[in-house]
C-alpha cells in the first residue's frame, strides 16, 4: 500500500498497484481503492475527467473509486496525474499515460526480436525497413 499520512494524522493507504508512471486502459473504468480509518471522506481527482469523485471509507477501512477513462488518441501523450487526499493529507501521482495495458508472463517464448535468428526464429517481413523506421518515443 502506498500511504498518505501518518504521526497522528489521518491516515490512508492507497493499493500498490497505483503508481505514479503507470498506464490506464483506456474506454475502462479505472478502480482507485484502499484503505482508512473507519467513516474518512476522500476526494480522488483524475486530470483527464473534469470531475473530482467522493468515497467514505467503510466500517472496515475499505474505500472505493470508479473513474470513466476515454478512449486514447493516436499521437497524444499528455502525461495525466492522479490525486487523492483526505482532509489533512494528499498523494499525488504523476505521469499517467492512457493508451492499451498488456499483461504478459513466460520466459524465452516472451522474446522474440524482429530480426532472425536461424533456424528458430524467421524474424518479421521486412524487419529492417521496420527498424530503420521505428519512431516510438512512448515504448
Amino acid at each position: 500500500m502506498v500511504h498518505a499520512g501518518n504521526n497522528g494524522g489521518e491516515l490512508f493507504a492507497i493499493a500498490n498497484t497505483l503508481q505514479s508512471n503507470m498506464v490506464v486502459q483506456q474506454g475502462k473504468p479505472l478502480v482507485v481503492w484502499g484503505y482508512a480509518k473507519p467513516h474518512t471522506r476522500l476526494k480522488v481527482k483524475a486530470s483527464w475527467q473534469n470531475r473530482e469523485y467522493d468515497a467514505i471509507s467503510t466500517a472496515d477501512g475499505t474505500w472505493k473509486v470508479e473513474i470513466e477513462v476515454p478512449l486514447a488518441k493516436p499521437g497524444v501523450f499528455t502525461q495525466n496525474i492522479l490525486e487523492i487526499s483526505s482532509e489533512s493529507k494528499t498523494a499525488t501521482f504523476n505521469n499517467i499515460l492512457i493508451g492499451d495495458v498488456w499483461l504478459c508472463g513466460g520466459q524465452s517464448n516472451m522474446d522474440m526480436e524482429l530480426k532472425p535468428f536461424l533456424p528458430w526464429l524467421l524474424g518479421a517481413m521486412h524487419y529492417r525497413m521496420e527498424i530503420e523506421n521505428a519512431n516510438y518515443p512512448q515504448i
